[in-house]
């Protein structure tokens, strides 16, 4: 079984053969790196595999039969993709006007349609402000259902519409799967995701 769980006081990693775990912060942005929803994001790709195959046993995410192909493409080029640090590109829309506006919408990620194209991600839209005005980022199963979609470009499916369902699919199994549990006021909350 591997857990990976998140919390918001350090980053540290745990292996032995029956625990694999990692740690992060959820809420905010950190100074002098990558902010959460980026690595959120980064995770997610790293791990596409593993959630793409969660999908694909689950009755739960009541596939199509034209999903479960599109899904099962991503899946068998998932090797053929490049590898995560030249897969995403981070971009800012405010610092280059235009570059995200797609059918006259600003998206937060964009890609071509081939294996092996980057995915752009907007780091404008990545976080999101809360009533109490903490910046929420981008969770990692609404990273897995961004990255889907994206993915489902590089094999020529233009619908976004199509693509942001098959994308939620995978992120509805995937957030089954996560459990937030209130760790007190110096560890904020905490997000465990068991696969």
């Amino acid at each position: 079984m591997n857990r990976f769980l998140t919390t918001a006081m350090a980053i540290f990693s745990i292996s032995n053969p029956l625990l694999s775990a990692s740690w992060e912060a959820i809420h905010g942005n950190e100074v002098g790196g990558a902010g959460i929803a980026e690595k959120n994001i980064i995770f997610g790709y790293m791990s596409l595999t593993r959630y793409i195959e969660l999908c694909l046993s689950a009755e739960s995410c009541r596939l199509t039969p034209e999903e479960r192909k599109t899904l099962s493409k991503i899946h068998k080029t998932m090797p053929s993709e490049l590898p995560v640090e030249q897969a995403i590109v981070f971009k800012s829309e405010a610092k280059e006007p235009g570059f995200f506006l797609i059918d006259g919408l600003v998206r937060i990620a964009k890609t071509s349609y081939h294996v092996g194209s980057p995915i752009f991600v907007n780091v404008d839209l990545l976080y999101t402000s809360a009533k109490d005005s903490e910046q929420r980022p981008l969770s990692l199963p609404g990273a897995v259902a961004l990255l889907i979609h994206e993915l489902g470009h590089h094999h020529n499916v233009p619908s976004h519409q199509q693509l942001d369902i098959l994308g939620s699919k995978v992120q509805t199994v995937l957030s089954g799967h996560t459990q937030n549990i209130n760790g007190g006021p110096r560890l904020r909350t905490i997000e465990a995701t068991v696969i």
